[in-house]
């Protein structure tokens, strides 16, 4: 399987008592993980046993951090480097509770160039009769065709 995840974040994500709009919360706990859809779906193939292969289109600015930290997740993973910063998602979870709350951030602007050579990437990626899965968002700004 070749999973494609062209606006992938960082989920910085915080467990507090109580969310209160305008306060300011101590996070009882947090951490900060790659993420958005298509890491999260090879997360979840890798636990039922599978050896995804993932393509991710990732901004150069905290680029290096997101590999790194995603590496010691998974394996296969190849990248196609854009202008911009990583995209943050935000998770505020009401500890021992099922609420919680999420701001999503904008992701970089690809161009119809990154969207080429991305196209070009998963002709080069996907074996035949293989199962290709594009998970989450497109970036801001994507072409109508991509």
């Amino acid at each position: 399987m070749l999973i494609l995840a062209p606006n992938p974040c960082f989920d910085a994500t915080f467990f507090v008592e109580e969310l209160v709009p305008g306060s300011v919360h101590r996070s009882q706990k947090n951490s900060y993980t790659p993420g958005g859809k298509g890491i999260n779906v090879a997360r979840a193939c890798k636990t039922l046993g599978e050896k995804p292969n993932l393509l991710v289109m990732l901004p150069r600015v905290e680029g290096d951090l997101y590999k790194e930290l995603l590496g010691k997740d998974l394996e296969n993973v190849s990248y196609q480097d854009i202008n911009g910063g990583v995209r943050h998602a935000i998770l505020i979870n009401k500890e021992n509770s099922t609420e919680n709350t999420v701001i999503v951030g904008k992701g970089p602007d690809a161009t119809n160039a990154d969207w080429d050579i991305f196209c070009s990437l998963v002709g080069d990626l996907v074996k035949p009769g293989e199962i290709v899965a594009e998970m989450g968002s497109l970036t801001p700004g994507h072409p109508t065709d991509a």
